[in-house]
């Protein structure tokens, strides 16, 4: 994953009351890869999103379009 990639965040798990960011944003869970995030963890990027800005891991989702 790096800056510029376009990604999808996996879906949560049938909850009918999920709090998560995206649930409760009611997002489409696709993202731009903005930057590294600054706190020193490996593989710890920024995206920007419908609902918002978020951090995550390249675990946390899949790159569905990569940025050449």
């Amino acid at each position: 994953m790096k800056v510029g990639d376009l990604i999808k965040i996996k879906k949560c798990r049938d909850i009918s009351d999920c709090g998560c960011f995206f649930c409760y944003n009611k997002s489409n869970r696709i993202g731009l890869v903005t930057r590294m995030d600054d706190s020193n963890i490996p593989f710890c990027w920024v995206a920007e999103f419908d609902c918002g800005e978020w951090e995550l891991s390249s675990a946390e989702c899949e790159v569905i379009s990569e940025s050449r």
